[in-house]
């Protein structure tokens, strides 16, 4: 079972996106077409429905045929699923398509990683302390180790916002300068920033500023060297 560090996904991502668009992936700067990739690129099968009671869980995905059990609507039933099969939920349909975006990526993730393992076990630790159960319920199915889940956020991240991508939008933007976050608020100018970001990436608020922390693009200070004079009213927005 290999374990990959950031800056080994970082280059699996950069060998992925280019394989998979081409020219296209140096030249345009635009959203990466995560569901492409998933659906064609990696031959994955995705599907929406609810997957939990309280909306708790988001997406899984799965490495064989398994029967998964479900908890929902008031009531215990067990689906049929097939290998390669990504499933999202169906609430991430309406008005969440940076959350749904990053949910593909995060499970296209997982999928690359295992794929990419030479001894082809990784991540089958979903599985493996239960060799002779027919059905897994979703907890099990989609509660991996820390490592398992960093490994597909770090990947997940990198192939929604590619590095080269980020330096390009941020040059643009705001001159590759860093942006300053004081607590968990950042100031009218570096908002403006953000909201640029997320259109042109199409991801959420959230998953843009911990990637932006990871490439070194924020410089935290703390909340009370906040002082914005633009600022009349404070930004619920940025209670993340």
């Amino acid at each position: 079972m290999e374990y990959w560090a950031r800056q080994d996904l970082e280059k699996l991502a950069d060998t992925i996106l280019l394989d998979c668009f081409k020219d296209d992936y140096e030249k345009a700067h635009t959203p990466t077409n995560i569901d492409f990739l998933t659906e064609r690129y990696l031959g994955l099968n995705v599907s929406y429905m609810r997957l939990s009671e309280d909306g708790s869980i988001l997406g899984l995905t799965t490495y064989a045929d398994v029967n998964v059990e479900f908890n929902r609507y008031g009531q215990n039933e067990i689906v049929a699923v097939r290998k390669d099969s990504v499933i999202l939920e169906k609430d991430l349909l309406t008005g969440h398509n940076g959350r749904r975006r990053f949910t593909v990526a995060h499970e296209a993730a997982h999928q690359v990683v295992f794929r990419a393992d030479r001894s082809g076990t990784a991540q089958m630790n979903y599985l493996k302390h239960l060799p002779n159960k027919q059905s897994y319920s979703l907890r099990e199915l989609h509660g991996a180790e820390d490592w398992c889940e960093w490994q597909a956020n770090t990947l997940g991240a990198a192939l929604l916002m590619p590095v080269r991508t980020v330096h390009f939008w941020m040059y643009r933007f705001n001159g590759n300068k860093p942006l300053v976050r004081y607590g968990r608020r950042f100031n009218y100018m570096d908002r403006g920033v953000l909201d640029n970001l997320i259109n042109v990436l199409a991801v959420s608020r959230t998953a843009l500023v911990i990637r932006l922390t990871q490439l070194g693009y924020i410089c935290q200070r703390p909340e009370s060297e906040y002082c914005d004079p633009l600022d009349v009213f404070p930004d619920p927005g940025e209670v993340f």
